[in-house]
C-alpha cells in the first residue's frame, strides 16, 4: 500500500519566493552542485517528458514512446501471467499494436504526478496512469543528457483495475 508523505522543504527552500509557487508535489533537489536552487526548467522538461509518455500510450505511438525513453531503458513490472521485461523497442511495438488507441475510443484519461524529486542530472518520478482497463503506479527513473531529460527506467505495479 502507498502512503502519501508531504515533505517540508528545507528552510533555505522555504525562504525561496519562487517555492510558493510551485505546484505540489514538493520538489526536493539534492545535488551540492545546485546548494538548494531549483531549477523549474528541470521540473518542467521532466513533467514534458512524463506528459509525452502518458500521450505514446493514450495515443497507440510508438514515436512518442522513442520520443520519452532513453534507447537503453527497460520497462519493467509483474501482471497477472508474471515478470514483464521489455526493451523500448519491445515496449513501443506493444503500445501501437494497441488500436483503436484509447484516445480513438475516447477512454477518460488518466495522469497523475505523485511525487518528483530531481537530484543533479537523474530524478525519479512516481505516476498513477489508467492504461488498458487497469490503473497502474509507475515509478519513472529520469536521465538529463545532452538531448535533454529521457525516461531510464520505467517499473510498474498494477494497483487493480481502471476508474
Amino acid at each position: 500500500m502507498l502512503h502519501k508523505v508531504q515533505v517540508r522543504p528545507p528552510a533555505r527552500l522555504r525562504r525561496c519566493s519562487l517555492h510558493q509557487f510551485l505546484p505540489r508535489p514538493i520538489i526536493s533537489k539534492n545535488s551540492e552542485t545546485h546548494r538548494g536552487v531549483i531549477d523549474v526548467s528541470d521540473e518542467q522538461q521532466i513533467r514534458a517528458t512524463i506528459q509525452t509518455y502518458f500521450d505514446c500510450m493514450y495515443d497507440s505511438s510508438a514515436d512518442k514512446t522513442h520520443t520519452a525513453f532513453h534507447p537503453n531503458a527497460r520497462i519493467t513490472g509483474y501482471l497477472e501471467d508474471g515478470l514483464h521485461e521489455m526493451t523500448v523497442s519491445d515496449f513501443a511495438d506493444f503500445v501501437a499494436s494497441q488500436q483503436p488507441s484509447a484516445r480513438e475510443k475516447r477512454e477518460p484519461a488518466r495522469l497523475e504526478v505523485l511525487s518528483l524529486d530531481i537530484a543533479g542530472n537523474t530524478a525519479v518520478a512516481k505516476v498513477r496512469d489508467d492504461y488498458l482497463g487497469m490503473t497502474f503506479m509507475d515509478t519513472l527513473s529520469f536521465l538529463k543528457t545532452d538531448s535533454g531529460w529521457s525516461i531510464y527506467n520505467k517499473l510498474f505495479h498494477v494497483e487493480g483495475p481502471s476508474g
